[in-house]
């Protein structure tokens, strides 16, 4: 926490991205180390692409996103959401209210029941994650002024 300058809870969430994205795993003693993809792609010293700047590599991170969900043997568990939209939405398009119905519905898959406000919440960041923010005045910080990578993938269009 002291060396990356972040509070407990926005360490719980990096560590929760960057293992559902694929970029770290367990090992056997319970700690986490990066993974073979992480050293491939990111590495400041051997990868391929350490700035992010490959459209290969963000469609990589989108793929490990959607890998997971209540899968017990899996390495990493991911959102709902992207379970959701990856396996089981077979629309062109997504109304928000439609997708918190389903996602109420779907959720009894995963093992256990979330709650009305978890459900909006990966709806949110799901939608985030995907589309550019266009609205400069509703950012109270420089860090709201960042869009997620993914949306230059263009695969959610308002």
């Amino acid at each position: 926490m002291v060396s990356l300058g972040l509070g407990k809870n926005m360490v719980r969430s990096l560590q929760f991205w960057v293992a559902a994205t694929g970029l770290i795993e367990k090992n056997t003693k319970g700690s986490y180390r990066l993974t073979e993809f992480a050293e491939q792609s990111l590495s400041p010293e051997s990868g391929k692409d350490p700035f992010l700047e490959n459209t290969q590599t963000l469609w990589l991170l989108h793929w490990n996103l959607c890998q997971g969900y209540g899968e017990e043997k899996t390495k990493h568990r991911t959102s709902f959401a992207w379970y959701y939209f990856s396996s089981l939405h077979a629309h062109d398009e997504i109304s928000p209210s439609d997708a918190l119905e389903s996602f109420d519905r779907g959720t009894d898959r995963g093992g256990k029941k979330l709650s009305p406000v978890t459900l909006k919440q990966h709806l949110d960041i799901f939608l985030k994650t995907y589309v550019h923010s266009h609205s400069p005045a509703a950012r109270a910080t420089p860090e709201d002024a960042l869009d997620s990578p993914l949306t230059s993938l263009s695969l959610i269009r308002p």
